[in-house]
């Protein structure tokens, strides 16, 4: 016996219930799932040692006024791994204390352009140091790029995003990871909570990779001039605004060819002080890690008091 036409409404209306409870079941899995990931992408700060010294420093940073709490004028230490290892903190904490308040914020495998929109970010979050030490090697002063994802989350303000997509030339599918990396934790965070998963499982690899260090490739001399000018001025237009002074410090290296004073030169033109501790190979080799870039503990111990011996000399002569 054939259906009437109620029964057969009934059926497709409760097969559309049925199916409208379904589709809110499976948007409410994802929910849950996206949540629990970013909850992941969070924790991660607390989890990892680096992680969790990234947004320490950070939030100590933005908290900088031009004097401290022993109105000695702030000093902010920028820079990557180089900064890292090559400062010995307690030393360079304890040798500047009669000039400055020191305080430090690293972001490894960073460069200038990371830099150029950290210090925006830093300045817009409310950060006002009254000298910003940024460090960095000739190769990151001038190399391009930015750390991607990473950079988007912890060193870019929203704001900055139209800028990035143009001076990075984005695509629209690497724009919108930006935009969703600056929101969310697990975005920002993904390759470094699978690198420290792959840390944690094989140990050793840190120091396999150290063997084989991702150095940007060196431009020539006349294109490290141009960039080099460029990229003063645009690091006085930022921190101009806000009173604070800028000083590159560039560290030890075995290159002697590095045109550190051609850099200087250009710092010295666009009103920028360039501060360089050792010159070019005359750290000895021995004082550097196993990749022949980084400062081991022997060379940190090494380039810091002359760090701090030339720190001293700019506070007693005042910044030029």
């Amino acid at each position: 016996m054939p259906l009437s036409t109620s029964s057969s409404e009934e059926i497709d209306t409760a097969a559309m219930q049925k199916a409208k409870r379904a589709l809110w079941c499976l948007i409410g899995l994802l929910i849950l799932i996206g949540v629990f990931i970013e909850g992941i992408g969070r924790e991660f700060s607390h989890i990892s040692r680096i992680q969790n010294r990234v947004v320490s420093d950070y939030n100590a940073a933005i908290q900088l006024k031009p004097t401290g709490t022993d109105n000695k004028p702030t000093l902010l230490l920028l820079g990557n791994s180089l900064a890292l290892d090559g400062v010995n903190l307690p030393e360079f904490q304890k040798g500047t204390a009669s000039d400055y308040h020191v305080s430090r914020f690293i972001v490894e495998q960073t460069a200038y352009r990371d830099w150029y929109y950290g210090l925006r970010k830093l300045f817009n979050a409310g950060a006002r140091p009254k000298v910003v030490l940024l460090c960095l090697s000739t190769h990151h002063l001038v190399v391009e790029g930015v750390r991607w994802g990473y950079f988007a989350h912890f060193l870019m303000d929203l704001r900055d995003l139209p800028s990035v997509v143009r001076m990075e030339s984005l695509d629209p599918t690497t724009a919108s990871t930006y935009f969703f990396a600056n929101l969310s934790s697990w975005i920002g965070n993904k390759t470094e909570i699978r690198n420290w998963l792959l840390v944690k499982t094989l140990p050793d690899i840190v120091k396999f990779g150290n063997l084989f260090p991702d150095l940007p490739p060196a431009p020539a001399d006349d294109v490290v001039k141009v960039l080099a000018a460029k990229r003063f001025r645009e690091i006085q237009e930022i921190c101009a605004p806000y009173g604070t002074k800028p000083v590159l410090l560039i560290p030890p290296n075995l290159d002697v060819h590095d045109p550190v004073q051609m850099v200087a030169e250009e710092g010295r033109k666009a009103g920028v002080l360039v501060l360089v501790p050792y010159r070019p190979g005359e750290m000895p080799p021995q004082y550097f890690q196993g990749d022949r870039y980084h400062l081991n503990d022997e060379g940190a111990l090494l380039f810091t008091p002359r760090l701090v011996e030339q720190l001293h000399q700019i506070a007693v002569t005042g910044i030029q």
